[in-house]
């Protein structure tokens, strides 16, 4: 058997690799180009911004949101109890307390739906007004401004499923929502269904 020179081998794995053929060994070893290195890198960086992106948009809508959710909860809540008990349900916010309650109307079970603010600041201020839409024959125009709505103190649900009709005006912080519910099906009412 012949033995090759560590000189001879390297030049016969060149001529390979200009013939075509894939040099043997680590005769020939591939390393990264700059282009392909800088790419990697620019989408390691993409990313990164979009979960950065993504992270802080989910970090600031918790306050409006915890107070949405906790309404939707209580919503449910007494849709569930006065189809199930066969028993209208009230719904009403306590502001003291920042909690939805949900109340049958002829006895005494009432069942709280609090608002998770476990990581609010303390300076935040929450206000939710339940509010009746009015007909064209009772609007009135107060400093300027055309009333449409009237605010009431609570909401029913009815044992057949449906609603009063009624709005709820969500203010938390700088935040400020309003939701017309259906009230046929207790869910959102959105703004094509409005009219």
């Amino acid at each position: 058997m012949k033995r090759h020179s560590a000189r001879q081998r390297t030049g016969a794995a060149l001529q390979g690799a200009c013939d075509g053929r894939v040099p043997s060994g680590s005769a020939l070893r591939r390393a990264f180009t700059l282009i392909e290195v800088l790419l990697v890198l620019a989408l390691i960086g993409l990313f990164t911004t979009l979960f950065m992106v993504n992270l802080e948009s989910l970090m600031s809508e918790t306050e409006a949101d915890a107070v949405e959710t906790a309404f939707w909860s209580a919503t449910r809540e007494a849709r569930t109890r006065a189809l199930v008990d066969r028993e209208p349900q009230l719904v009403r916010f306590d502001t003291k307390a920042a909690a939805f309650v949900v109340e049958a109307s002829r006895s005494q079970n009432t069942r709280r739906v609090e608002v998770d603010r476990s990581r609010w600041a303390e300076d935040v201020k929450v206000e939710v007004a339940l509010q009746k839409r009015l007909p064209a024959s009772q609007f009135s125009l107060v400093r300027g401004q055309l009333v449409e709505v009237r605010e009431v103190a609570a909401v029913q649900f009815f044992p057949d499923g449906t609603c009063t009709p009624f709005l709820v005006s969500l203010k938390v912080g700088r935040d400020e929502r309003t939701i017309e519910i259906d009230p046929w099906t207790g869910s959102e009412l959105l703004a094509a269904d409005a009219s």
